[in-house]
C-alpha cells in the first residue's frame, strides 16, 4: 500500500476537472476521472499509483 504522503503528492500533481471539487475529483494521465476517496478500492472511479502517478484501475468499456 502506498504511503499517504506519496498518494497526496501524486493527487496534487494530477489535472483538475473544471467544475468539480479538486479535493475530490481529478484526472489520471489517460484522462479518466478518479475520486480521492476511491484510492486502492474497486469501482468506477478507483485508482492507484504507478511510478508515482495516479492511474485509474476501473475498467472502462
Amino acid at each position: 500500500m502506498a504511503r499517504k504522503k506519496d498518494r497526496d503528492i501524486a493527487w496534487e500533481n494530477a489535472p483538475t476537472i473544471r467544475g468539480k471539487n479538486p479535493r475530490a475529483w481529478r484526472r489520471d494521465s489517460r484522462g479518466n476521472r478518479i475520486r480521492y476517496g476511491s484510492f486502492e478500492t474497486r469501482g468506477k472511479y478507483a485508482w492507484t499509483l504507478e511510478r508515482g502517478k495516479p492511474v485509474s484501475t476501473a475498467s472502462h468499456t
